[in-house]
């Protein structure tokens, strides 16, 4: 979620070169940006189902506007420049791979095997994602491989602002999988640092001021997990939610920042997992608030715009599915926008 997705893949980092790439299918080329700066333009992408065939993956303005079918895959992710877009795309019956494409089409490009999730750094010259049990990172001009950390299950990777660490969960290897915690690590290399030693810390991700992460999300059933906060050198921690979560849930994830860091959008996981109704999270009070639209309906959390004014979600409780639509709704409150029909696994850079 800068995150996100729903589910867990097993773990490695890339740091992709676009200028210029190749492809043997339709996708694109892109051109990251050199350091940081304001996005060329502000897109939207999401996937669309076909009937007993992979996904199509369509972008347009953030608006919903100016809609076009971009490549075949799924889970995409735009760049924060909104130059290209990173999905996911089937190799055989049990496999897939990574790939970039352009945002104004072309022909995409493989960037990695048994992957199937990333995060875009803040500068847009690389992704992170989870395979094998590794971390790597694949320097952007170059395309030299380094592993940054290795030996146990490594999952849902968040950079930090400034794109030069990498917050993720560590699962030991062979040991229980409810035992999770958080490990800071320096792109350019060197010994991962951890960051909790509670064996409850999972989904972090890195805001403007802090790390948020929940605690306790893998644990007993009956013990409702809240969202909390930590200094990236490991001070500070601190429960941010208290009590029950504005809606029937196992508990809270964290889902995206506000650029300021005073806004965090967050997520109801339930005992099915069968939706994840978004909760808007005031940074410095904890207080919240289920995000409804038109007649109480609940919302499923995407992404929050930069300025935190408005989330990205698709409406329903549901699974992601043909008959969903992905929705602009307000943070504040207030009637929500349709932004694509028939629509699922939205993402964009507004």
């Amino acid at each position: 979620m800068r995150v996100a997705g729903r589910r867990y893949a097993a773990a490695a980092i890339v740091l992709l070169a676009l200028p210029g790439c190749q492809g043997d299918d339709d996708g694109g080329s892109a051109s990251p940006a050199a350091g940081r700066r304001q996005p060329a333009q502000h897109v939207l992408a999401f996937e669309r189902p076909r009937r007993f065939r992979e996904p199509a993956i369509w972008v347009a303005n953030a608006d919903g506007s100016d809609q076009r079918r971009l490549a075949v895959g799924s889970r995409p992710r735009v760049s924060p420049d909104g130059r290209a877009v990173v999905f996911a795309r089937r190799v055989g019956d049990l496999d897939t791979e990574l790939r970039v494409v352009a945002v104004t089409g072309g022909r995409s490009r493989r960037l990695l095997r048994h992957a199937e999730q990333a995060v875009w750094s803040p500068d847009s010259r690389s992704v992170a994602t989870t395979t094998q049990s590794r971390l790597v990172i694949v320097d952007v001009a170059s395309g030299a491989a380094r592993t940054l950390a290795a030996g146990s299950i490594m999952l849902a990777p968040s950079f930090s602002p400034a794109g030069d660490r990498i917050v993720y969960e560590r699962i030991p290897r062979g040991r229980n999988h409810r035992l999770r915690d958080l490990y800071v690590v320096d792109v350019r290399g060197g010994p991962p640092r951890r960051l909790t030693a509670d064996r409850q810390s999972s989904r972090a991700v890195w805001g403007s001021r802090h790390i948020a992460y929940t605690r306790g999300i893998n644990g007993p059933p009956r013990r409702r997990a809240g969202l909390w906060l930590i200094d990236p050198n490991g001070g500070g921690r601190r429960q941010l939610t208290h009590g029950g979560a504005p809606c029937r849930a196992r508990g809270l994830i964290p889902v995206d920042w506000s650029t300021d860091g005073a806004r965090l959008l967050a997520a109801c996981v339930n005992e099915t997992a069968s939706g994840w109704p978004a909760v808007t999270i005031d940074a410095r009070t904890g207080r919240q608030r289920a995000v409804r639209y038109g007649t109480k309906r609940e919302s499923v959390a995407y992404r929050l715009s930069r300025d935190g004014s408005a989330i990205l979600a698709i409406k329903g409780l549901g699974p992601a599915g043909g008959g969903t639509d992905v929705l602009a709704i307000p943070y504040d409150g207030g009637r929500a926008r349709v932004l694509a029909r028939r629509a699922q696994n939205p993402d964009w850079n507004r």
